[in-house]
């Protein structure tokens, strides 16, 4: 089994969007490229039901693969810098 997703296998194609691989050194590099819910929760300083809540909604920007939910770290970290017209801070 292999750790870089598939695009041929369900759910790869959607995954390999998210997940940007042109950005291959970061990859490399062992750096994370998704936050978990958990994670996300934390960092907003809301309960992970809120987070799942949010998630549903399409507030927070996440994909979902299967049960999963994937929250690309630099797509979250671009949303939670800008406002809700999508301008910069």
């Amino acid at each position: 089994m292999t750790d870089r997703p598939d695009a041929s296998t369900e759910g790869g194609e959607a995954l390999a969007k998210v997940i940007d691989l042109s950005s291959r050194e970061q990859m490399l590099s062992g750096a994370r490229v998704t936050y978990t819910v958990a994670e996300v929760a934390n960092l907003l300083g809301i309960s992970r039901a809120t987070t799942y809540a949010l998630l549903r909604r399409g507030e927070i920007p996440a994909r979902r693969i299967g049960s999963r939910w994937i929250i690309a770290c630099k797509r979250f970290n671009s949303w939670l810098d800008s406002d809700s017209n999508g301008v910069d801070r």
